[in-house]
């Protein structure tokens, strides 16, 4: 076991270097679903005011403002997909012609973008986007075309809970400096004992993958 420790949080700590999740540490504690964003470095896009908040029927939601290098400000919030897109088969085509308005859609690789208009705010422009289990809403401060969406839609990448517990888990060995020991053959010292399960199934997550061979896409 602490083999396989230590080599999990030997891969764990490269990926601590070269995270490119944006969302504060403090956030993806909160976290408890995978969110997309847009990775730190990006040259098109610029990411911030980072927020976690719960709706009046206690619905995690995270938001964002994404600014673009062409100078619109979006403002976007996603949370869980409610059960009714998956248990009621209409629901989902009642909400985009109810709720978001829909007049048009932008395919992108992560999906569809669905343009909708705020009917009680000027007609403002609305995008709403309904995969990987998740609703998101995007409110541009000015019209965005649809090239505009679909470079942005393709940008977007979910960043997965399970490699965030391990880069958090990570970020708080590394600053009570208690790292060194996950790389030696030996007893695990308080006060880092309660990150030992953590680790483990996260190590054997880490690792299995690594002995199937990788598929082509």
């Amino acid at each position: 076991m602490p083999l396989i420790l230590a080599f999990g949080a030997t891969r764990v700590y490269g990926y601590l270097r070269r995270d490119t999740n944006p969302i504060p540490i403090d956030i993806r504690k909160k976290l408890v679903f995978s969110p997309f964003v847009l990775p730190k470095g990006s040259k098109e896009y610029v990411t911030k005011d980072y927020k976690y908040s719960t709706s009046e029927d206690r619905v995690p939601i995270l938001s964002f403002i994404i600014h673009s290098n062409e100078g619109a400000d979006i403002a976007l919030s996603e949370y869980a997909q409610p059960p009714q897109f998956n248990d009621i088969p209409e629901y989902k085509e009642r909400f985009l012609t109810n709720v978001a308005k829909q007049y048009d859609s932008v395919q992108t690789s992560n999906g569809t973008i669905y343009l909708g208009k705020m009917t009680r705010q000027n007609n403002k422009q609305l995008a709403v986007m309904l995969e990987k289990g998740l609703l998101v809403f995007m409110n541009p401060n000015t019209e965005i075309n649809q090239a505009q969406w679909r470079k942005l839609g393709d940008n977007l990448e979910i960043k997965k809970i399970l490699i965030n517990i391990f880069i958090i888990t990570m970020h708080d060995l590394k600053t009570t400096s208690n790292l060194t020991w996950l790389l030696r053959d030996r007893p695990v010292p308080q006060p880092i004992g309660h990150y030992t399960h953590k680790l483990s199934l996260l190590a054997t997550y880490l690792v299995e993958p690594m002995a199937q061979p990788s598929k082509s896409s």
